[in-house]
């Protein structure tokens, strides 16, 4: 038996535990009357799918033709298929190696949980399941954490010994994505989202774990635990109440009954809150638990047709309700005028005889008539017997064929299944004639996958908060493997950065930005494509760089520019991209070291200024020396080039051997 929990020293506490219990139940009741019109439809909807009576006929009605069931199989994989992929990137793809890091981190911890939890997948196919019967998808995101013990030695306060102590700490960490069953949700009143400030949801506890959740926070209120009373029945309709719905079995075990918690999230205070039926205090009250920046722990939901009047959606097969009504007319018709189509006849009763030959079944076998005359008078067989006419039943049921045809692609033009018809190809086809259906069977279903698409995109933004803000470093760098980044192992400073700049939230949302990737099946031949064009792109601009780097030099660190910003426009080159910028970094640099001259440059430098500077020297003699003898200037003259001309035709001989040697030490071994 728990311990009472001791009420007087917080009656302040109790007062508003009763007060904050009582006005959200009251708002979940409220909440519960506006949508009883919408769930009652849901469940005939849900029936009709399932095949166990239709919206507005008896089970016994006849023939029916399950339509909306084969469009929910068609559309459903149409719609979502896959597990998604997850795209984290830089917001403005700029020149940012710690937020490149950060997002390819936060990208592959994501990508971590969904490939190695089935939940995920699993919870999408239901909650588009919901969108295409019911019409309202809700999903959960939640945060586990397992826990673990381990001793550490530490200085005592007593003595200057160590002593030894148990600490608990987080040896596991996980955001969960829970599905909620579309009866299981409530949310405030409002003509669109926006307007929206509370939301809650329905989840039911068995005992031993609603007492380790729960008891010692419903003491803060002055609650027992006991005040809980776990009624409800598995066996009962999910969806249900804990005290509204008679259960289907009355002998289930009471430890197999659970209780059913409604927990809120509201925005205005910012705390979540726990309540049931029947209880006068609230279970538990936190605040802030996940410290989102849209506060809600579940994304808008995947809502069917609404308008701006009300958040009620109206599912799909409301939409078309009266065709699917006619094609079940029509379909019980046509049955019943398939079991008409056999032999029925009449004969002259004084014919006994003709009984046994068109009843008995046997073959070869001769019937004798009496009073053979009078019957060969009557014209025989067909003077005694007539049948009734088939051929206009046959008639009657081509007709009945046609017409539900054309209800069928009516139901198909409503629905947009038309659309999948004519993108369906045959082999004969050509490729032009297969692009333009697969094209135009894109048109309907685009804005069904683009609503899948950001469904999954807020989860993801969601699981990524939470990942940011409450997981540890180490838990993000141990499931992401940040080590064995290319730009973390060429750059082992980076991590710590990056992993600060996730930590750090108005950073985090100004650099990176979390999508979904794709939500249908992978096109290989399109991601192939997609590579294939980088390669040429990048293949083509290397060689003009070849080209800048000969005609004018000064311009090539704009052509790297060009190349990285090239670069980051493709998302199949993210991987490649960090290397790019190491290497046009390298380039750059050694473009801005000085250059040295060749050995034979600086030999042919000061050839050419001595030669300058005799030949000076020698129109100053001429000058001066206009009164002395010209034959002795000529032959000064004459001797003064002659040592010139030596002298340039050893600095060209020593430039030829220098050459020679640098050819040959390039040459490599054993060449010709």
């Amino acid at each position: 038996m728990l311990p009472a929990p001791d009420t007087s020293a917080a009656p302040d506490a109790r007062v508003e535990g009763e007060e904050l219990a009582r006005r959200w139940l009251a708002s979940l009741s409220q909440s519960s009357k506006g949508l009883e019109d919408w769930e009652k439809r849901g469940d005939r909807i849900t029936k009709r799918y399932r095949q166990q009576g239709d919206t507005d006929q008896p089970a016994n009605a006849g023939a029916k033709f399950n339509i909306f069931w084969s469009n929910v199989d068609t559309l459903l994989p149409a719609t979502y298929s896959r597990r998604p992929q997850v795209e984290v990137f830089r917001r403005f793809h700029d020149q940012d190696p710690v937020g490149r890091l950060a997002a390819t981190i936060l990208q592959r911890a994501l990508q971590y949980e969904i490939d190695c939890g089935l939940e995920l997948h699993a919870t999408m196919k239901s909650a588009v399941l919901d969108r295409l019967i019911p019409g309202r998808a809700v999903v959960w995101v939640r945060y586990e954490a397992e826990f673990s013990e381990r001793q550490v030695e530490v200085p005592s306060e007593t003595s200057l010994e160590m002593q030894t102590e148990t600490v608990e700490e987080v040896a596991d960490e996980r955001s969960k994505v829970d599905y909620v069953y579309w009866k299981d949700f409530r949310h405030a009143p409002g003509r669109v989202w926006a307007d929206v400030n509370w939301v809650a949801r329905r989840v039911y506890f068995a005992k031993d774990r609603l007492e380790a959740r729960f008891r010692d926070t419903m003491a803060r209120f002055g609650g027992d635990i006991s005040e809980v009373a776990c009624t409800h029945d598995p066996a009962s309709p999910m969806g249900s109440d804990d005290n509204d719905t008679p259960t289907k079995s009355g002998d289930t075990p009471a430890e197999l009954k659970r209780a059913a918690v409604w927990e809120i999230w509201d925005k205005d205070t910012k705390r979540a809150i726990w309540v049931v039926k029947g209880v006068a205090v609230p279970l538990d009250v936190v605040d802030d638990p996940f410290e989102l920046r849209g506060f809600f722990p579940c994304p808008p939901p995947l809502f069917a047709t609404m308008t701006n009047d009300e958040l009620v959606p109206v599912a799909d097969f409301i939409i078309y309700r009266s065709q699917i009504r006619e094609l079940d007319d029509l379909t019980n018709r046509i049955s019943l005028l398939q079991s008409a189509l056999r032999v029925v006849g009449v004969y002259d009763s004084s014919q006994s005889a003709l009984q046994n030959l068109l009843s008995s079944g046997q073959e070869n076998r001769m019937v004798p008539v009496s009073a053979w005359a009078a019957f060969a008078e009557k014209g025989g067989l067909k003077g005694v017997t007539d049948f009734l006419p088939v051929d206009m039943i046959g008639k009657v049921l081509e007709g009945l064929y046609v017409a539900r045809e054309q209800t069928k692609q009516t139901i198909y033009e409503l629905t947009g299944m038309a659309d999948i018809i004519r993108g369906a190809s045959k082999a004969s086809e050509t490729l032009g004639a297969q692009q333009i259906k697969s094209k135009f069977a894109n048109l309907r279903l685009s804005s069904r996958q683009q609503q899948v698409s950001e469904f999954m995109t807020s989860i993801l933004q969601i699981k990524a908060e939470i990942m940011c803000n409450l997981y540890s470093p180490e838990t993000l760098q141990r499931i992401s493997s940040a080590d064995q980044i290319a730009d973390a192992v060429a750059h082992p400073d980076r991590i710590a950065l990056a992993l600060q700049m996730l930590k750090d939230e108005k950073l985090r949302h100004y650099r990176i930005e979390v999508a979904e990737g794709t939500m249908l099946e992978p096109d290989e031949a399109q991601e192939r494509d997609r590579r294939n064009d980088f390669m040429s792109t990048v293949s083509n601009f290397m060689n003009a760089i070849k080209n800048v780097a000969a005609i004018a030099p000064e311009m090539f660190p704009v052509a790297l520019e060009m190349l990285r910003f090239t670069v980051r426009g493709f998302a199949v080159a993210r991987s490649l991209e960090s290397a790019i910028e190491d290497a046009s970094d390298a380039i750059k640099k050694r473009l801005a070291e000085p250059k040295q001259e060749e050995p034979g440059e600086a030999q042919v430098k000061m050839a050419l200024e001595q030669m300058k500077q005799q030949g000076e020297m020698a129109r100053v003699q001429l000058r001066e020396g206009a009164a002395t003898d010209r034959e002795e200037l000529k032959t000064t003259l004459a001797l003064a080039l002659q040592n010139l001309e030596a002298k340039i035709m050893a600095v060209v001989a020593g430039k030829q051997v220098l050459d020679q040697a640098a050819g040959a030490a390039q040459q490599p071994p054993g060449g010709v």
